[in-house]
């Protein structure tokens, strides 16, 4: 499991179960985190994490590192079949 800078444009990709899912942070107009959009491989809308935080990789190591279990998980749990 490994999240990583996206370079197709979202915020983020992660890989789980063989997968790429690139990810995108969601925000209200005053900035505070709402959930996170998941797209799969080729681009296409597929879910979203009510996870009420963001994608920030400027965040502390522990931070993202939990952030980023959250996000496998939900996907591992949700999205995989």
């Amino acid at each position: 499991m490994k999240l990583t800078k996206s370079t197709k444009g979202f915020d983020a990709e992660i890989q789980v179960g063989g997968s790429t899912f690139s990810l995108n942070n969601v925000n209200e107009e005053s900035g505070q985190a709402v959930h996170i959009d998941i797209y799969d491989e080729s681009g296409k809308f597929l879910d979203e994490f009510c996870s009420g935080c963001s994608i920030d990789f400027n965040d502390d190591p522990e931070e993202l590192e939990k952030m980023e279990k959250l996000i496998h998980d939900y996907i591992l749990e949700n999205l995989i079949f």
